[in-house]
């Protein structure tokens, strides 16, 4: 069985600023990830050219590109398709579920979340990902 590595880099993709610095407070203060936050896509895949994180935290609806195609970027490209990826979203119906899964996404955190309830999530769902 592989070993799992440590989770200590997060990117998270959102372009709200209220639910970007919760997110952050909560993962860097409750669980000592570091996180780097990015607004949008565009600032998002400039930073990958200098720097990968272990895990990727997308909203589904941002300017300019959807997470969605966020995730299917990093999915197709060679240089990004190790990295897991999770949707952050209350966009959570069976359907939308179905789509997250078929695009190659290591899981969905709904909105709202329970602050005490998300670390714990991600771990679960970075664990999974090298079990699949």
């Amino acid at each position: 069985m592989e070993q799992i590595p440590e989770l200590k880099s997060i990117y998270v993709v959102d372009d709200d600023p209220f639910m970007s610095q919760i997110i952050q407070v909560a993962l860097t203060e409750l669980d000592n990830f570091k996180v780097t936050i990015f607004p949008d896509g565009a600032s998002f895949f400039e930073e990958l050219k200098v720097s990968q994180p272990q895990l990727v935290m997308l909203d589904d609806v941002l300017p300019g590109i959807s997470g969605r195609d966020i995730a299917l970027r990093l999915r197709d490209d060679p240089a990004t398709c190790h990295i897991p990826f999770i949707f952050s979203t209350s966009h959570d119906s069976a359907e939308d579920l179905k789509i997250f899964a078929e695009i190659g996404c290591a899981g969905v955190i709904p909105k709202p979340w329970d602050l005490r309830k998300v670390p714990q999530s991600i771990r679960q769902i970075w664990a999974s990902s090298f079990s699949k």
